[in-house]
């Protein structure tokens, strides 16, 4: 029904998939693509819940880990494609397997369970609470959507990437270092997937080894019914 309590929980749902699918629009306009960050976001979660309620860590440090990680993987994801001209499908699906059993593992060994909590007032606060009727997750989304349309639309770094997108050839032969910018943009899909772990424990107040399964079509599906072609070149935040 038309209310604001449903509303407000079905585009509070969506955050997730927003804030990963916006880290996948500049990456996929330049031909790049990643479907391993279902995977990381579980073994991110898994991670921050065991530091936070086995090792005892102070929740903030715990947060800026998990973030930390999540980027890490994206930098090494963008590396090791650019670095030996990868099929990037086949690199992040390689990926997507490894960090999904490290996840499984990690969760098993340490805590017997597939599930650990994570409850915090912090987080709960956060993922509970509004401001102007807005819930706080929602406004993490603007925010990133206001950020990512400023970068593409009104930046040197945005009309690179779509040169790099509809035409590598010419991109390079004026000089543009692709590889540079793609494991950039690599990296900060690691950054989307980071946030996006943080979400998903806020919501949901749990680290779980699955997460992440269920992400990658939904948010790849948003992405390319938006307009952005796997061909790159094309699309925009709006799309998206």
């Amino acid at each position: 029904f038309i209310a604001y309590n449903n509303i407000s929980t079905m585009l509070k749902n969506m955050v997730l998939t927003g804030v990963l699918a916006l880290g996948l629009t500049p990456l996929m306009i330049a031909r790049g693509l990643d479907i391993s960050f279902g995977s990381s976001i579980s073994m991110v979660s898994v991670i921050m819940a065991l530091l936070y309620s086995n090792a005892g860590i102070n929740l903030w440090l715990v947060l800026l880990a998990g973030v930390a990680i999540a980027v890490l993987i994206g930098f090494i994801n963008g590396l090791l494609i650019e670095t030996f001209d990868l099929i990037p499908i086949i690199l992040t699906l390689g990926m997507m397997a490894i960090l999904q059993a490290l996840a499984l593992v990690i969760a098993n060994t340490y805590a017997n369970t597939y599930s650990i909590l994570m409850l915090t007032d912090a987080l709960y606060y956060f993922s509970t609470r509004t401001f102007l009727k807005i819930p706080y997750p929602l406004l993490v989304l603007i925010a990133l959507i206001i950020v990512y349309w400023f970068i593409l639309n009104k930046t040197k770094v945005g009309r690179t990437i779509y040169l790099i997108g509809a035409n590598p050839t010419v991109a390079k032969l004026s000089g543009i270092k692709i590889k540079k910018v793609m494991v950039l943009l690599y990296t900060f899909m690691g950054l989307a997937t980071g946030i996006g772990a943080v979400l998903i424990v806020s919501l949901t107040g749990v680290g779980m080894a699955y997460h992440g399964a269920k992400l990658p079509l939904p948010t790849l599906s948003a992405v390319l019914l938006g307009g952005i072609s796997l061909m790159g070149g094309s699309g925009s935040v709006w799309g998206t």
